[in-house]
């Protein structure tokens, strides 16, 4: 259980940081950095694809035992 909540609470970390990441990219299209923005918003969606898929996994493998 311990190991369930310490995980719980990276994820959510982690997902708070795409979110201030999210914000920089806006900053930067705003700021016409629309080269750097866009890049950085690909690899915030690799990375937020990839903890969706970790986390179908997850409850996959919780589900069959």
């Amino acid at each position: 259980m311990a190991l369930e909540d310490e995980a719980a609470r990276y994820r959510k970390a982690a997902h708070s940081a795409l979110d201030q990441i999210d914000w920089c990219v806006e900053y930067l299209r705003r700021i016409r950095k629309t080269t750097i923005s866009r890049q950085l918003a690909r690899n915030t969606t690799a990375i937020r694809r990839r903890m969706d898929e970790q986390a179908g996994d997850r409850v996959t493998r919780d589900r069959t035992g």
